[in-house]
């Protein structure tokens, strides 16, 4: 007879089945996309007695996870990780008492300057992979964009001091009990918990009806992850007097629609962005409209997808993505606006092609808006024109070329120079670009004796010219600005319309069309303001 023998029992493991279709928000679909690159990063660090954390299916629907306690510990390791380093300081920090103090030496417009700085330990999250997702990060993995990266989690989702005690633990190689909590729930089919605006953006304790924030534990293990998969960015605020500042983070959460080939092209796609550092961030980061999260994120899938699978779209991948404006004041954060993004191919392609080429922040602050909200591209320029001194405007240099590039990426057939006609149906804003020119043109012809720009230059005298033609623009607009309605049709056919002008009878139509209809003269006086200013 045999003899019987003790066997060592197993760890218990768990198959936990995702599938994007049953998830409920696009927090945890990007959560189940930064759950397959953190059990990748898992499995690339030298773990010592490895756990069980794995993806035994993946495809394009979900996954299954295996997973033990031990792999649950290690795996929140490497979410949590963190490290104690030390940050230097300008001004003395209130209710902090300070390392030690140092002395500085700085160079300012070359004069040295010496002055005291105060040195206080920091917390720093380390971000796994992020650091390899960073072509701009140093050898030790600090880039531009893990950065603001880890900005944005200090200010959001972790905002509050207790929020960040599993960073601390970890700083600090303490235990923390939160991978045995997350075992115990998960070890529970349909087990309910909390949720907290920790994991979940724009949640709350209880609602206004005093109804709690509740979710199922295992959709909520995967809010850990939707942070290293949501793209930064921070909004910008323009005054009247086009100065700007942040507010804030925009934070860009792709709604997946494909996970096997999202977690294969997001990392390509994001290794090309901008590092050029303008102020202390990444210039790539840098909006004008928190919603320009969305439209920047797509462009960069685009990009990837264009240049691996030429046609292949973007709806493929994410169905749309969510953008959540958030700030923090004081010890609250708030949520200063939210909205969705679906993806047109469009839309996308025109905003690549102008992306960084407008330099305005109130042009391209509009320009903006009409692109999301599918209005023609000079849809309610006429509000800035009535609001802001014309200095901002038509006087500023920036906004002139900003409308000259609007024109010529708008106008329906190019043509080599003021004169020449055009084939195909004609366009509104083709032929008032074309009529200012003329306007502009053989007026300045007739103040000045003839004299035409190369006749100026090679005389000497184009500051001359140029100036005698934007006092001509800058007439004829402020002429415009202040007439509305009837007023500005007489304006514009004693002003615009007194020199000749060589246009095709189709074209002469639709213009005087347009002048006697109620809904289209308002575009007529819009563009004509924007072309002065082109032009000008």
């Amino acid at each position: 007879m045999a003899k019987s023998r003790t066997e060592t029992p197993k760890a218990e493991t768990l198959d936990l089945h995702y599938n994007l279709a049953e998830l409920p928000s696009s927090q945890h679909r990007a959560g189940l996309a930064g759950l397959v690159f953190m059990v990748e990063w898992l499995h690339r660090q030298r773990q010592k007695n490895p756990g069980i954390c794995e993806i035994t299916n993946l495809s394009q629907f979900g996954l299954t996870l295996r997973i033990d306690a031990r792999g649950l510990e290690q795996l929140f390791d490497e979410v949590y990780d963190a490290s104690k380093e030390e940050q230097q300081s300008d001004k003395e920090r209130e209710g902090q008492e300070a390392l030690r103090t140092e002395e500085v030496t700085k160079v300012v417009k070359g004069k040295s300057k010496t002055k005291t700085v105060f040195i206080y330990p920091a917390l720093i999250p380390r971000g796994a992979f992020l650091r390899e997702w960073d072509a701009h990060a140093d050898d030790k993995g600090n880039g531009p964009w893990v950065k603001l990266w880890r900005e944005m989690v200090w200010s959001i989702p972790r905002g509050i001091h207790a929020q960040r005690r599993p960073f601390q633990a970890r700083a600090a190689k303490e235990p923390y009990p939160d991978g045995s909590q997350t075992w115990a729930q998960l070890r529970k089919p349909g087990a309910s918990v909390d949720l907290p605006s920790t994991y979940f953006l724009g949640a709350q304790a209880r609602t206004a009806e005093d109804v709690p924030f509740r979710d199922r534990a295992r959709f909520q293990f995967l809010l850990q992850f939707w942070p290293f998969v949501a793209q930064t960015y921070v909004p910008q605020s323009i005054d009247n007097e086009g100065n700007t500042k942040s507010v804030g983070y925009a934070i860009a959460v792709p709604d997946v629609a494909d996970l096997l080939q999202f977690t294969q092209e997001l990392p390509e796609a994001l290794k090309r962005r901008d590092g050029t550092i303008r102020g202390f961030r990444p210039a790539g980061c840098l909006i004008d409209l928190s919603a320009e999260a969305a439209l920047d994120f797509f462009s960069c899938l685009k990009n990837r997808l264009r240049d691996r699978e030429g046609s292949r779209s973007t709806v493929d991948l994410v169905l749309g993505v969510d953008v959540f404006h958030m700030a923090k004041e004081g010890n609250n954060i708030r949520v200063l606006g939210s909205g969705r993004i679906d993806p047109d191919d469009g839309m996308i392609d025109e905003y690549g092609q102008v992306r960084g080429q407008f330099w305005s922040p109130h042009f391209r602050r509009q320009w903006l808006e009409n692109l999301i909200a599918r209005r023609p591209w000079h849809a309610r320029f006429d509000r800035i024109f009535s609001t802001l001194a014309w200095g901002t405007t038509i006087g500023s240099k920036h906004f002139r070329h900003d409308a000259r590039v609007a024109f010529e990426k708008r106008m329906s057939m190019s043509t080599t120079n003021d004169d020449t006609d055009t084939v195909g149906a004609p366009s509104l804003e083709h032929i008032i670009y074309k009529m200012v020119g003329s306007y502009l043109r053989r007026k300045l012809a007739a103040k000045s004796g003839g004299t035409t720009y190369e006749a100026a230059k090679a005389a000497g005298k184009l500051d001359e010219f140029d100036k005698a033609k934007e006092k001509i623009a800058r007439d004829a607009f402020l002429g415009i600005r202040s007439r509305t309605g009837r007023d500005f049709v007489d304006f514009f056919t004693a002003t615009i319309c007194s020199t000749p002008q060589h246009i095709k009878s189709d074209e002469y139509a639709l213009i005087a069309r347009a002048l006697v209809s109620p809904d289209d003269v308002a575009d007529v006086r819009t563009l004509t303001m924007l072309a002065l200013s082109a032009r000008s």
